[in-house]
């Protein structure tokens, strides 16, 4: 016979049923939610605007040329991270694929990475962000000197996102090769935007023509000329054709400032648009006044995948530096068995537990 605590311990319902854990959507919140999506509309490009962009901007067009003796580096980064009660733990990590346009082979790619513990308010992603930035520019510092390729193609826009001036306040503590550093977001960013000043000089004096590859481009320079609301990748969708680009005026950028500051001389960097692909919308592709549009946006095309429309050394580059969630998993656990002593500091803030669901 249970006794009166057993009773009252079911009384509190310690047992619950499955549907207190399932997880579905409220049915009332869950019918008004597929109600909205079936009456929003969406507004598209309409005629008028791309009318009114051949008034603002030229068309340029390149050919699919070839040529096999040129050789580039992509150069990509990743990161995962997970926030815990008492620190956020992330993994950054960059790497660069260097070979000729048309043999992609490299049997020792370029790489760097690190864990980095970031005890900060918020923000965590952010700085997790900035500091895979950071080790990209590294390492295409590095593969610039040791590798010297005609081309150097970064994921992502020679000119740091403005949202990176964002200041974040905390403590980034970053373990590489076993010896920590403290360091402050002022002083991350600082060093990032030094490393890409430094990245910049460094090709001019070596000669190898730089490029920096937004796949998934933002920015609405043209929407503002034309008084539109959409995206510029969106709106040049509907005015490019493949092989063609368009020429931007980068306008007022803090970043460039910053630059400036740095370099303590004008910091001149161009932003164009190019079609790669029929099947996705253009690419923003971004370099210095010093490299010659037309042979960039050639190249380009030539090395840009016909179906996702991105240059296939950044693709390759992408391929072997993202760090997955199962390993990042595998790290995470490493990190909690080798800290058992520091355990309130490393559990998981959003329920999930020590087990296949970290």
């Amino acid at each position: 016979m249970r006794n009166s605590k057993t009773r009252k311990l079911e009384g509190l319902g310690y047992e619950l049923p499955l549907e207190y854990f399932a997880s579905k959507p409220y049915p009332e919140l869950l019918e008004r939610i597929m109600d909205q999506s079936s009456r929003l509309k969406i507004s598209e490009v309409g005629a008028a605007e791309v009318e009114a962009l051949r008034g603002r901007v030229k068309k340029g067009k390149v050919d699919f040329q070839e040529n096999e003796d040129v050789i580039i580096s992509g150069v990509d980064g990743g990161s995962n991270g997970k926030s815990c009660e008492g620190i956020y733990v992330g993994v950054a990590s960059a790497l660069a694929y260097t070979s000729p346009l048309k043999v992609l082979k490299d049997e020792s790619p370029t790489s760097d990475g690190s864990v980095v513990l970031i005890d900060a308010e918020d923000g965590e992603q952010q700085w997790l962000s900035l500091f895979e930035r950071y080790l990209t520019v590294r390492v295409a510092a590095n593969v610039a000197i040791n590798r010297r390729p005609d081309w150097l193609l970064l994921d992502g826009g020679l000119i740091l996102r403005p949202h990176y001036l964002r200041a974040i306040e905390g403590i980034e503590e970053v373990y590489d090769e076993g010896f920590p550093s403290y360091t402050s977001y002022e002083e991350r960013l600082n060093s990032c935007l030094t490393e890409m000043v430094r990245l910049l000089e460094l090709c001019r004096k070596l000669r190898i023509k730089i490029l920096g590859v937004v796949k998934r481009p933002t920015s609405r320079l043209l929407a503002a000329k034309i008084n539109s609301k959409h995206r510029d990748s969106v709106l040049l969708d509907r005015f490019l054709d493949v092989g063609e680009y368009v020429l931007l005026d980068a306008g007022e950028n803090p970043v460039l400032r910053r630059y400036e500051e740095i370099a303590k001389k004008s910091v001149e960097i161009h932003v164009s648009y190019i079609k790669t692909s029929k099947s996705k919308g253009p690419i923003r592709v971004e370099f210095p006044a010093w490299v010659d549009p037309e042979e960039a946006m050639s190249l380009i095309l030539a090395d840009s995948d016909a179906i996702t429309g991105v240059p296939i050394h950044i693709i390759r580059a992408d391929s072997l530096v993202k760090i997955p969630k199962d390993t990042f998993k595998a790290v995470f656990s490493r990190l909690v068995w080798n800290n058992l002593h520091a355990l309130e500091m490393l559990r998981p803030q959003r329920g999930e537990e020590f087990g296949p669901g970290v």
